[in-house]
């Protein structure tokens, strides 16, 4: 099935292209431009995009305050849609909308839309969503397309991060680097350098949670260099909040020290560290409405 199959045209369709999006890095939620269906008695609506939890998102489907009825009952259909027109969902649900009324929609698991079903609905760090209306009741057959486009806010930083006179850290010290913002220098990010207070000792980076205001995501690769300046431990991970305390634990001290020369040319630990942060977005904007071919 194509987006233009005639056989389920629906009277209106919202086509919402969500770029520079490799992973779901969207901090609280996004909001897609605002549309007006004529079909609809001129309602206007918008959509919602937020996650749930590390795992799920979601979205919420709101009529905006219009000239229109009360209540407008509609059925909907939302899913994602790969370029050969393939849907990831199509179940058809009925809601019956106020103004300023919303409905949020069943959630999608992360790792299937970003994960297992990657290459299908990830395109060029791409992802495209597909609204679709019928009027319940309806016999209004003109199908009118609306498309937009949303770019997320999203900095990639890479660095060296050199521990000096390692051997003589120890437990109870804390050595701080912060992220800033390649754009405005704002500190997007903190990383916390310390040990576990056990007898193991084990080096443990934290991502102490920020202010509310300052929310972000985050997907991360950080790797412990060898004296030939190789990979020979890294910790990855793909969707982090700073709401809360974030900690990653890598390799006990004394076992750094008893391989030296493999780990510490003059006595110089290095962390390369590679940060994805979504800050929110950048630009978003409606391209343009147009009538489906009959």
């Amino acid at each position: 099935m194509t987006i233009y199959d005639k056989s389920n045209a629906a009277n209106f369709t919202y086509i919402w292209e969500i770029s520079n999006c490799p992973n779901l890095l969207i901090p609280g939620k996004i909001t897609s431009p605002t549309f007006v269906v004529e079909s609809l008695d001129n309602s206007r609506w918008h959509l919602s995009l937020f996650s749930i939890c590390e795992e799920q998102f979601t979205f919420s489907i709101h009529r905006d305050t219009d000239a229109g009825p009360e209540c407008i009952l509609i059925d909907y259909e939302l899913s994602f849609v790969s370029l050969e027109g393939t849907y990831s969902h199509e179940e058809k649900c009925t809601f019956n909308f106020k103004k300023d009324g919303f409905c949020v929609i069943e959630p999608f698991h992360i790792l299937d839309i970003f994960g297992t079903r990657r290459q299908l609905f990830v395109v060029n760090e791409c992802v495209t969503v597909s609204f679709r209306m019928w009027k319940v009741g309806s016999l209004e057959c003109e199908q009118k397309l609306c498309y937009a486009v949303t770019r997320l806010a999203i900095e990639k930083r890479s660095f060296f991060w050199r521990i000096r006179n390692f051997s003589t850290f120890e437990r109870g010290q804390e050595l701080t680097y912060p992220i800033n913002s390649t754009v405005n220098g704002d500190v997007l990010l903190v990383m916390i350098l310390s040990m576990t207070n056990d007898d193991s000792e084990t080096l443990r980076i934290k991502f102490p949670a920020a202010k509310y205001d300052k929310r972000i995501v985050f997907s991360f690769r950080i790797c412990m260099l060898n004296r030939k300046g190789k990979t020979s431990y890294n910790r990855t991970s793909e969707v982090n909040f700073n709401s809360h305390d974030f900690f990653v634990d890598f390799l006990w001290k004394d076992r750094i020290l008893r391989d030296s020369t493999f780990w510490l040319p003059d006595d110089v630990l290095t962390f390369r560290c590679e940060f994805e942060i979504g800050t929110g977005i950048s630009s978003s904007r409606i391209v343009g409405y147009r009538y489906n071919p009959q």
